[in-house]
Formats: structure tokens, C-alpha cells, sequence
């Protein structure tokens, strides 16, 4: 018994939560690195201190030191912390906070990226393309289209209409962004393209390609070693992003595998569903 015992306690995986940089310590509230950036960043504040200057972040820093002393006078016991609804806004939170974590966790902690790739995204990435294009419904004939194009010499233009009926080709300018689709950033930032270059057909959903024609670009070259250090760092924050939403969605079908969620009758009377099946 002893023996099971001591095969299952070392056998049990010891669970390391991310390490926090304290910017402030009071009593025993603390006050992050993380935690000023959220609220420096992504909070709106006041007009007084919206700058970027040193004193517009003194104003945030004081602001949340306050806020710290004003708990520590509060208590956690007064009546103000145990209303019901800011206990179930603390839950809100707490619950959110765990899930970052998680995602940290199986996530973040797990991007492993390919430093050639980003190499070959940024030589290109301060090129905003313009180009032409069109959808296509059907990866048939998506293929068809492009085949007529490269093999037939037939105008990109003359395809286009001959296959919608339209006499006006769609145009758009396209730069390395996060808004941007994943799949047409690979097909134009992979590699330094050329004027009049057909690309794809590119897979952009899952009965959806599209069809792209370069006609031409503005290029911001990066010069300054701030500037290529930066263009690095965005690029790379993109890839990373791109790869830790992969391998979370992977790790919630594996968490998800053969669950099912019940739903209240009561709440979803009348929707024509009361039990939906996951997975």
C-alpha cells in the first residue's frame, strides 16, 4: 500500500504557475508588471493622463497604489467586498484570470517557432501589396481558373469576367497585419513576389479560395536598427499568436472528446433544441 502510494505522489505532475515581476509591494497587496501594462494599455483613461509621458504613467502607478491602500483599509470582510454581485464580478474574474493561465500554459509556453520563416516574413513584411482578386466557391474550379491563367497566357481580367459575368474586377491593398487572414499573409509574405504574378488558388475557408493577382507595391524598408528590431518582434508576436491559437483549440477538442452539454429546457423553450452533442 505504502509503495502504491508513493508511485502515485511521484508520479503526479507538480504544476508551476507563471512567476509575476512585482513592480510595488504594499502590506500584502502587490502591484505587477502585467497589471500596470493592462492598465496603462487597455483602459481607457482619463484625459489628464492619456500621454506617454513619464508623469501620464506616475499618474496610472498612484492611481493603482490608491486603489491597493483603499483595500487594505476595506478589509475583505466588509460589506461593501461581500455583496453578492461584486463576489460573483471577483468570481468573473478569477475564473478569467485561471483561464489565461491555462492558456499560458498549454498554449504560449508551447509556440516553438522557426526563425527562417520569420527571416523570410520580414525581409517582405513592409510591403503593402495592391492587388486584384476574386472567390471562388469550388477548389475544382478555383483550379480550373488558375490553370486557364498560367497555362493559356489568358489575362487574369478576361477570366474573371468571363466566369462571373462582371465587368469590374475587385481591388484591395493588403499589409502584414493581424487583421489580415493567415492564409493570405503565408501566400504573399513568404517570399518577394513580382508585378503581374498570379498567386494561389489560396484556401480561405473551407468551400472559399480565392484567386490573387500583384499589381504592384509600396515597400517601407526598414533602416534603423530600432526599426528592424521592431518589424522582428512584430512579426514574430504574429507567428506566435497564429501558432498558440492552434495548439489551444487542439488541447479544448482533446479536453472536449466525447463530452456533451445539456442545456435547461426552461431557458431554450421554443429554440427546437434541448440537447446538442460536441465532438
Amino acid at each position: 500500500m505504502f509503495s502504491l502510494l508513493l508511485l502515485i505522489s511521484c508520479s503526479t505532475e507538480e504544476i508551476i504557475e507563471p512567476e509575476e515581476e512585482i513592480l510595488v509591494k504594499i502590506a500584502d497587496k502587490s502591484i505587477s508588471v502585467s497589471e500596470f501594462i493592462r492598465r496603462a494599455e487597455y483602459t481607457v483613461r482619463p484625459p489628464y493622463c492619456r500621454g506617454d509621458h513619464n508623469l501620464d504613467k506616475k499618474i496610472v502607478l498612484n492611481s493603482l497604489i490608491a486603489e491597493k491602500l483603499m483595500a487594505i483599509e476595506a478589509g475583505d470582510t466588509n460589506s461593501f467586498i461581500m455583496n453578492e454581485r461584486i463576489q460573483m464580478y471577483l468570481r468573473g474574474r478569477k475564473e478569467q484570470a485561471m483561464r489565461q493561465w491555462l492558456y499560458e500554459k498549454e498554449a504560449m509556453e508551447k509556440v516553438e517557432l522557426d526563425s527562417a520563416q520569420i527571416l523570410n516574413t520580414v525581409r517582405v513584411a513592409g510591403r503593402r501589396y495592391k492587388v486584384s482578386y476574386f472567390n471562388v466557391p469550388d477548389s475544382l474550379f478555383a483550379y480550373q481558373m488558375n490553370r486557364q491563367i498560367r497555362e493559356k497566357n489568358r489575362l487574369f481580367e478576361d477570366v474573371y469576367c468571363e466566369a462571373t459575368g462582371l465587368d469590374t474586377l475587385p481591388k484591395k491593398e493588403v499589409e502584414w497585419s493581424f487583421n489580415e487572414h493567415d492564409a493570405i499573409l503565408d501566400s504573399l509574405y513568404s517570399e518577394p513576389l513580382q508585378k503581374d504574378q498570379v498567386i494561389g488558388p489560396v484556401k480561405i475557408d473551407k468551400n472559399e479560395f480565392m484567386l490573387i493577382k500583384i499589381n504592384g507595391w509600396i515597400d517601407r524598408v526598414a533602416l534603423t536598427e530600432y526599426q528592424i528590431q521592431e518589424r522582428w518582434r512584430n512579426v514574430s508576436e504574429k507567428f506566435i499568436q497564429r501558432q498558440a491559437v492552434k495548439l489551444f483549440d487542439n488541447f479544448i477538442l482533446d479536453v472536449m472528446q466525447g463530452k456533451s452539454i445539456e442545456f435547461l429546457p426552461d431557458v431554450f423553450s421554443g429554440c427546437g433544441f434541448i440537447r446538442a452533442g460536441l465532438y
